[in-house]
């Protein structure tokens, strides 16, 4: 039996290098780490996804620059036992970390990279996932010696590990998902476990490897696309709710300072806020309505879909409450202020027609 675990770990350009180097950069710093070996970077260097251009957000999981819509990056990975202990308390990934070479893949080929990273041995395989964690972990590690030696470093987009264990040995059982392929998935209130079997048609278990990278690597990266658009809504959400909760802040700050400030300042920034929440209300149905679309498309010519559930509830954008709650506080901030505009202005109106009177009185008695 072999086993496998999924992310999506992707070196990204840190530097002012262009991102059409991006293969030859990522070649000449992961040839630096010693613990890698067979590393083949396959593609990378003609055509470019500009999904990655999200300066606007700041989030360390999202890839800053455009993504090579064509490759593969491949190489095994030697992780001692006593250092998988350390990067991953979650538990030994087989019996006394005993496994140590990891055969790591990360496809370019699809909406979005995906990385498996396969384990196989004589030692009892227990947790898959961990592979992922211990992969992840390590090569932050050792990108980060390099130093300045280093043009790249490690995007890590979660969940990373996959909420799954998956499986891969002989049989002629589970529901059939490709000639010569079944699955089988097992429910836990931890990670569901997923066991691939294949029979005489298919070779072997690197066979089988590519042929469920084949079948389902779409909607494997499908899944890290949705959960990447998805961060950038989050990250955008928590900006409209933190500029928010500072115009009530300044609503409740005290003086004579803070009030002129607010008096003079208060309805451009609530006029700006209600747009940016009008933007984001606009974006996050234009991309509720591409997510769907994406995952009808993903349905078609399939007999089901792996991850299904996974990917409808990562593809739902459900802000409803938080687009309601800002906007409410928005509106009573905004008429707040209308009020004190008006009582100033009748202030300043009642005061104008003393001052006339006044004068015209004192004009008149001469």
């Amino acid at each position: 039996m072999i086993a496998f675990a999924i992310g999506s770990l992707f070196p990204q350009i840190k530097g002012s290098e262009p991102y059409t180097s991006w293969a030859d950069e990522t070649e000449k710093t992961l040839n630096l780490i010693p613990s890698i070996r067979d590393l083949e970077v396959r593609g990378g260097r003609e055509r470019f996804s500009l999904f990655g251009l999200h300066e606007e957000v700041d989030d360390g999981s999202l890839i800053r620059h455009p993504i090579p819509q064509h490759g593969r990056i491949s190489f095994i990975l030697n992780v001692p036992a006593r250092v998988q202990s350390r990067l991953n308390p979650w538990g030994d990934i087989s019996a006394g970390n005993g496994i140590e070479d990891f055969l790591v893949v990360t496809e370019l080929d699809r909406d979005y990279p995906y990385t498996y990273v396969l384990i196989s041995g004589t030692a009892e395989i227990l947790k898959p996932s961990g592979a992922v964690v211990v992969v992840r972990e390590f090569l932050k590690e050792e990108i980060d010696k390099l130093g300045d030696r280093s043009t790249v470093r490690l995007t890590a987009l979660g969940p990373s590990p996959f909420h799954a264990e998956f499986y891969i040995q002989p049989g002629n059982l589970g529901e059939k998902a490709a000639p010569g392929l079944g699955v089988a998935r097992t429910h836990s209130r931890w990670y569901d476990r997923l066991d691939f079997y294949f029979d005489e048609e298919i070779a072997g278990p690197a066979q089988a490897m590519e042929e469920i990278s084949k079948q389902f690597g779409p909607e494997f990266a499908t899944y890290y696309l949705l959960t990447a658009e998805g961060v950038i809504k989050q990250r955008k959400m928590e900006s409209l709710t933190d500029d928010t909760e500072e115009a009530v802040s300044a609503y409740t700050r005290k003086g004579l300072k803070n009030w002129l400030r607010r008096l003079l300042t208060s309805r451009a920034n609530l006029r700006n806020l209600s747009l940016e929440m009008l933007r984001i209300q606009m974006s996050i149905t234009r991309t509720q309505q591409s997510n769907n679309e994406t995952l009808e498309g993903l349905k078609e010519g399939r007999e089901f879909l792996l991850l299904g559930r996974e990917l409808k509830e990562v593809s739902e954008l459900n802000y409803a409450n938080e687009l309601e709650n800002s906007g409410a506080i928005l509106k009573v901030l905004e008429s707040q202020h209308t009020q004190t505009v008006q009582r100033v202005t009748a202030f300043a109106v009642s005061l104008l027609g003393v001052m006339v009177g006044a004068f015209l009185t004192a004009a008149l008695r001469r």
